[in-house]
C-alpha cells in the first residue's frame, strides 16, 4: 500500500516536514492523552492537554496563518468508510499509531452524491504529521490491527461543534462539517445527515 509520502498523495494533502512532531507524539503516549474506546470511534474536538503542548502554537501560526484553532483527538476501531466529510480549511493530523486514510476529492461530488470507488487508500505511519487540504474527502481512518488507531487532530476553531445558526445546505448539520453518509448509517440519518455515499461493498 502507498503511504502518505507517495507523490500521488499530493492532491489530497502533504506531509509536514518543517517541524519535528516526535516530542509531541512521545508526550501524548507517555501521558496517555488519547484513549481508544473498546469499540466504535471517539472524536473530541478540543483536548486541553493537547492544546497546552508547543505544537498547538506552531500549527496555529504556520499552518492556519494565525486563525483560531482547536486541537483534539480521534481514536477507535473502524473497518469501512460509511460516510465522507470535508471542511472549510485544512485539517492537521498527527498519527500516534499506523492507520489507513481513505480519501477522495470534493469535486467528484455530483448532485450531493459520491461514488466511493473513486477513493484512494494511503498508509499514515505512526509519528507522521500531515495537512489534509480542504478539498479532500475523508472520514475516520481504518485501523491496521485490533488495537485501533489514535490521532491528534487540529481544525479551525468551532469545527465539528453544534450549529449556532440555521443552515440551508443539506450537507451541513454540524459547524464546518459537510457530510454524506451511506444508507447503512441509520444513526447518522436519524440525526439528519444527508444520504449520498454510494458503496455497493457495504450492506
Amino acid at each position: 500500500m502507498k503511504t502518505t509520502q507517495d507523490p500521488s498523495f499530493k492532491t489530497y494533502g502533504r506531509t509536514i516536514t518543517e517541524h519535528d512532531f516526535s516530542n509531541m507524539v512521545i508526550t501524548m503516549e507517555e501521558k496517555k492523552l488519547i484513549a481508544t474506546p473498546k469499540e466504535g470511534n471517539q472524536y473530541l474536538a478540543s483536548v486541553p492537554a493537547i492544546e497546552a503542548l508547543p505544537e498547538f502554537d506552531w500549527v496555529q501560526k504556520n499552518i492556519f496563518a494565525g486563525l483560531p484553532i482547536q486541537f483534539g483527538s480521534g481514536a477507535g476501531h473502524n473497518k469501512a468508510i460509511t460516510a465522507i466529510e470535508f471542511h472549510q480549511g485544512s485539517e492537521v493530523i498527527v498519527a500516534l499509531t499506523d492507520a489507513i486514510l481513505v480519501v477522495g476529492h470534493r469535486y467528484d461530488i455530483v448532485d450531493n452524491t459520491y461514488d466511493a470507488t473513486l477513493m484512494e487508500s494511503f498508509l499514515l505511519e505512526k509519528g507522521t504529521a500531515i495537512e489534509l487540504f480542504s478539498t479532500t474527502l475523508h472520514y475516520s481512518p481504518i485501523e491496521t490491527n485490533e488495537d485501533g488507531y489514535q490521532q491528534a487532530i487540529a481544525l479551525i476553531k468551532g469545527t465539528n461543534t453544534p450549529l449556532t445558526t440555521e443552515v440551508d445546505n443539506p450537507l451541513v448539520k454540524v459547524t464546518n462539517k459537510f457530510m454524506l453518509v451511506h444508507p447503512s448509517r441509520t444513526d447518522k440519518i436519524a440525526a439528519g445527515f444527508q444520504v449520498g455515499l454510494i458503496d455497493k461493498r457495504i450492506e
